[in-house]
């Protein structure tokens, strides 16, 4: 189905994606942002918990240690606390607790979760965040 306007065609976005092609899209991003995307680090005290970025000292803290528990300070709190102003209310209101609600399976048990564009665009969008590389 596509939609006519002024002069221009745009396909509908509502289109079925795979899972398959949702994971390279998501693999992708997390090549392009240089996020080790077999590693997240969980804190026990705040509940947060993120992919690491790769060759980082925390990425090498895990792997000397064979634990992902309380690696470090936590990266989630530090954006939190520093670089709220780059993001809107809408960002820590719906965004964020999204992106803890629909990752914390795969986070903590190692379960595959089902993705979707959106679960793909908001991990993608948190990551980029912590990892200052939003612009």
């Amino acid at each position: 189905m596509e939609t006519i306007t002024e002069n221009n065609t745009q396909k509908d976005s509502y289109r079925p994606y795979s899972q398959l092609e949702l994971r390279d899209k998501r693999n992708n991003n997390m090549r392009r942002i240089k996020i080790n995307n077999d590693l997240y680090v969980l804190h026990d005290t705040c509940r947060h918990f993120y992919k690491v970025k790769r060759y980082s000292k925390k990425e090498r803290d895990i792997k000397e240690s064979g634990s992902n528990y309380n690696v470090g300070n936590c990266s989630l709190c530090w954006s939190m606390k520093n670089n709220y102003r780059d993001m809107d209310e809408e960002f820590f209101e719906n965004t964020l607790p999204d992106y803890l609600d629909i990752f914390y399976p795969e986070a903590s048990d190692g379960e595959k979760i089902h993705l979707t564009p959106y679960a793909v665009d908001i991990e993608n969008t948190v990551l980029r965040w912590i990892n200052n590389q939003l612009y």
